[in-house]
């Protein structure tokens, strides 16, 4: 063994955080990347779980980094859920819900009836028994263990890990596509790609690895082992070694084709105390030989500093209870860092190289080549810094062109009356004529001091070169405008006088004595905001898809987080501590530390949210708990705001017209609900309100059932109904049981 071989250059390639990888990773993207930097990194992937919402917070930080003079390539990415074809997996999908809804129409004969809930339960027991029907949306958490285990082999649930990266900015469009695909063709309680998708899109700007043990050459490797041993029990062997070698050269050969070069796919190792990993290693490192791929070793991080394991532990507990229902026992849990199966921080090269050494003292049979393992490592570092060129998200606005915002026949006079003019000037010449037929609407068209105002504001609009944001505010409002009541104007924009004669906002800026400067002046960096209300935000959404098409209006992503209260019940659940004890602390913290804050200059309860810190700082009932408690206190502070949940409103809803989308509901519609005897009903007596962005509160009953509500959720309390965020420490809650 040559004792001087040790690896120089390391970057992480397969990264998660909290934000994309919910319920599996915590740590916020930034949070990853600055304990990169302090461990002697210089760049780091994010491949959060089958979504790219995290690269927000990486490209916000990397710019950050870089106005302080901080060299560090950030690389976006996604660990997508993949499966070989969608065209098979369809079949299997409508096959699936064909007959379970023929069993349960047949159910009311009891002999067919009974022999289909037969067929029903043996498919619940090969396919796994069914948690929701998730088509549509709502959170996709990360279940490890059903992901990897051997057991979990339901073609249709099924979905196997691919990480990609990409080469160049093409190759990042490429991947945003795919992503957005996987939702809308492949959703089935998780998105998913196909080889024809990786075809189709990647077209050689896209690299990949074959991810962990949830991999697709993973499961080749499981699917020819020992099935009556957990997939955890695996260890190195050579088991139906030739059909494994045979299988697995068959996938990489399609894999390399749909993405373009064999340079573009690379077997991934890891280094854990997985028996079942050191047994994909093992026919990796055969099949890299073998066919002249390319080795690369990653460390799959989920949390951003190595001291934070344990708080991992509790948070992945807390989501496989929550979207399972099921109960964990705390012992179970891993009590030291050395019980720990994988240690999931940014690792640099160093680190990664020990972790090594550890695991080829384990398997020295394996391991026989330290060389090799330490080019897979620097390998890394070269595809980041040499394959991989400067990513960038366009954050440019696209906005609708002027044949989509001026009506045809006076488009084609504009043309012909502004040959050789921009875009830009064409559009500011129909703003300044809707402007003008907006001045003598508003009754303003002789006053000169709404003249001069309007002057000012137009050229400032045209210096800035937003005319066409203005047109189509204009056509957006005039269109919603025609079958509702809009809201008179929020913000900024009511100090726009343009604004105000095109119908954009109903405040005279003038009359009122408020400033355009405040939305727009020519210094101003970045668009303005404009925010508007509707009467009907649904329909009004539905108006501007037709206007604009479907896949320009989009939804966007709201993000629940664990809050403090509901984090510390969830934490004492965990662990089986007192109810009533922990009950009647919580409902003290927040007014113990209300009052504190209300003395603050400035204070605003609509903005104001109870943090640890504070809590720490001004709540008597949370000190105490704490000390009596204190193993609990580092995990509250770290899973504090760590994501709980994201969605949209294209969840759907069970009505009796089949599953829809809030959006989708019609006066037609009745949406479902379980009755006190446990039936299934429907009520056609609801409202759908859009509140915006909202504090969700748990509220645990008793009997250890939570309830999450938004802070205005109304609840029968002994002084009559109340808002949740009104609710007091002795208030009780009625509910029917």
């Amino acid at each position: 063994m040559t004792t001087s071989i040790k690896p120089s250059r390391f970057v992480g390639l397969h990264a998660h955080s909290c934000v994309g990888s919910i319920g599996d990773a915590i740590g916020l993207p930034q949070e990853h990347m600055d304990f990169a930097i302090s461990n002697g990194m210089d760049g780091l992937a994010l491949t959060d779980h089958g979504t790219m919402a995290g690269i927000s917070h990486q490209q916000i930080h990397v710019k950050k980094l870089k106005d302080k003079g901080v060299s560090f390539k950030a690389i976006p990415g996604v660990e997508a859920y993949f499966i070989d074809s969608f065209v098979e997996w369809n079949k299997l999908v409508k096959m699936q819900k064909a007959n379970k809804a023929l069993a349960k129409a047949l159910a009311s004969n009891e002999t067919i009836g009974n022999e289909l809930a037969d067929t029903e339960a043996d498919m619940d027991a090969k396919h796994g028994k069914e948690i929701s029907e998730e088509e549509e949306g709502g959170t996709v958490v990360e279940i490890e263990a059903e992901s990897k285990n051997n057991k979990f082999s339901d073609p249709i649930a099924q979905r196997n890990h691919l990480v990609l990266l990409p080469k160049n900015n093409v190759g990042l469009k490429s991947i945003f596509q795919m992503v957005s695909e996987s939702y809308i063709d492949g959703f089935y309680r998780y998105p998913r790609m196909d080889f024809d998708m990786l075809k189709r899109h990647a077209k050689g700007n896209v690299i990949a690895s074959s991810a962990c043990v949830g991999g697709r050459l993973s499961r080749i490797v499981f699917d020819n082992q020992d099935q009556t041993l957990d997939w955890k029990d695996w260890g190195v062997n050579n088991r139906n070694h030739d059909k494994i070698m045979s299988e697995l050269k068959a996938i990489t050969d399609r894999f390399v084709d749909a993405l373009g070069g064999p340079e573009n796919y690379y077997l991934e190792l890891q280094m854990n105390r997985l028996g079942a990993q050191h047994l994909v290693n093992h026919y990796l490192i055969q099949l890299a030989k073998q066919t002249g791929l390319k080795l690369v070793v990653t460390v799959d991080s989920h949390y951003s500093n190595p001291n934070h394991w344990k708080e991992r532990e509790v948070y992945k507990a807390m989501a496989w209870a929550s979207k399972t229902k099921g109960t964990i026992d705390p012992n179970t849990l891993p009590q030291k860092v050395e019980d720990l199966k994988c240690e999931l921080y940014p690792k640099n090269a160093d680190q990664l190289w020990n972790t090594y050494l550890e695991q080829k003292a384990a398997y020295p049979e394996l391991y026989t080549d330290d060389q090799l393992i330490c080019d897979a490592i620097e390998r890394t570092h070269d595809i980041a810094h040499q394959l991989i060129g400067d990513v960038s998200i366009d954050r440019s606005v696209k906005l609708p062109g002027i044949r989509r915002l001026i009506e045809k026949d006076r488009l084609e006079k504009l043309l012909e009356a502004s040959a050789g003019m921009s875009e830009d000037d064409v559009a500011f010449k129909e703003l300044v004529r809707l402007s003008i037929d907006g001045m003598r609407k508003r009754g303003k068209n002789n006053d000169d001091e709404y003249i001069d105002r309007l002057k000012h504001e137009l050229e400032v609009i045209k210096h800035l070169k937003f005319s066409k944001y203005f047109l189509t505010y204009e056509k957006i409002m005039k269109l919603v405008g025609e079958h509702m009541l809009l809201g008179a104007g929020r913000g900024s924009a009511a100090g726009s006088l343009v604004a105000y004669v095109l119908g954009i906002t109903q405040i005279d800026p003038i009359r009122f004595g408020l400033l355009f400067a405040r939305m727009l002046t020519k210094n101003k960096v970045g668009y303005p905001d404009i925010d508007s209300d509707f009467a009907d935000r649904d329909k009004a959404v539905k108006l501007l898809v037709e206007l604009f098409g479907e896949e320009n209006v989009i939804p966007v992503t709201n993000f629940a987080q664990l809050q403090l209260r509901s984090l510390i019940k969830d934490v004492a659940r965990l662990h089986g501590l007192p109810f009533d004890e922990i009950n009647a602390s919580t409902s003290k913290i927040e007014q113990e530390v209300l009052s504190v804050a209300k003395q603050t200059s400035g204070f605003d309860r609509g903005v104001w949210v109870l943090t640890f810190e504070a809590a720490m700082a001004d709540s008597p009932t949370f000190q105490a708990l704490m000390e009596k408690y204190p193993e609990f206190q580092n995990t509250i502070r770290i899973l504090f705001k760590q994501m709980r949940g994201c969605f949209t409103d294209r969840v759907q809803l069970l009505t009796n017209n089949g599953y829809k989308s809030i959006t989708e509901l019609s006066k037609s519609d009745a949406v479902a609900f379980i009755s006190n005897g446990n039936y299934l009903q429907y009520n056609a007596d609801y409202n759908i309100i859009h509140k915006g962005k909202q504090q969700v509160f748990a509220i645990t009953l008793e009997n250890g059932t939570t309830l999450e509500l938004t802070e205005d959720h109304e609840v029968m309390t002994q002084e009559g109904y109340k808002a949740v965020k009104d609710l007091a420490e002795t208030d009780s809650i009625f509910v029917v049981q």
